[in-house]
């Protein structure tokens, strides 16, 4: 059974004035790309025939006042988040199933929601992000014995020490956030996780090659994707640790979604440099 510890009410009007004032005082830079995929979620659970209902999103949306319909490209970007939002839900459900009792570590987790779609009474979930952005989310969330919001940067690794995994099988998700970190801090993440968590499976996001050095919120927010891979296997050359189980390409699904896209798609070089990609790795 699925805990529910939202705080968030629809006409809670305290609470979106302190959420307003609090992210116009603290949350800049790449903190800010948090609110881009939020956005995204919440468009896809208005859709007529949503890939995945998400209301807490929606809910969210509203209460900060989000609107990226006229950034650039920003039905593809959509799109795309929510298919990698399903094809991530689907994985992980079915990684629930094997394992229900895991515990799972969402990486620069930032509104992520998913724990409230997951969670099946008996695993347990770490989200972690920057202390600034799960402050803003602990105004909506309410932390429990199953769930804790981790409040530090993913490059600082006292945060290891902070997860009781207690013998659980591990997942570990990193979606929407590696793209920011440079080569050299990818080999050290990965060496930290490698060390910690021996045997665990990860879900992680790659970028599209074709969007390295853009971000449709650089102008507005100094954001910039600066990591990704052509070849997802080489993510093998990462770690010696890491193995490469398998990826999908969110070009592959929901053609009718996709527009002009669903044509071009096909093609190798399109798919390779324009579509983003979820991969499932397992450390040895």
């Amino acid at each position: 059974m699925v805990t529910t510890t939202l705080k968030i009410t629809p006409t809670d009007s305290r609470l979106i004035k302190q959420l307003d004032i609090y992210r116009k005082a603290a949350i800049s830079g790449v903190m800010t790309t948090a609110m881009l995929p939020l956005w995204a979620r919440a468009q896809e659970s208005l859709q007529p025939n949503p890939l995945f209902k998400d209301e807490i999103a929606v809910e969210l949306a509203r209460l900060l006042d989000l609107d990226y319909g006229a950034i650039r490209d920003a039905w593809q970007i959509q799109t795309s988040v929510a298919i990698r939002t399903r094809i991530l839900d689907d994985n992980l459900h079915g990684y629930l199933q094997k394992y229900p009792d895991a515990a799972i570590i969402n990486l620069g987790a930032g509104f992520d929601s998913r724990y409230y779609r997951m969670d099946n009474g008996s695993l347990i979930w770490y989200d972690l992000d920057f202390p600034q952005l799960l402050e803003l989310k602990r105004m909506c969330f309410s932390e429990t014995r199953r769930y804790r919001m981790l409040g530090k940067s993913i490059l600082d690794f006292s945060w290891l020490d902070e997860i009781a995994d207690q013998g659980r099988p591990v997942m570990i998700l990193a979606e929407g956030v590696l793209m920011y970190l440079r080569e050299s801090e990818l080999i050290t993440l990965f060496e930290q996780l490698a060390g910690k968590f021996a045997g665990a499976h990860l879900l992680i996001e790659l970028l599209a090659p074709g969007a390295i050095g853009y971000h449709p919120l650089l102008n507005r927010d100094n954001a910039e994707f600066k990591w990704t891979l052509l070849n997802a296997r080489d993510m093998e050359a990462i770690n010696p640790k890491i193995r490469f189980l398998h990826e999908w390409c969110v070009l592959d699904y929901y053609n009718d979604r996709w527009q002009w896209l669903a044509v071009l798609g096909k093609l190798p070089l399109i798919r390779n440099y324009f579509g983003e990609r979820i991969v499932h790795l397992r450390f040895q």
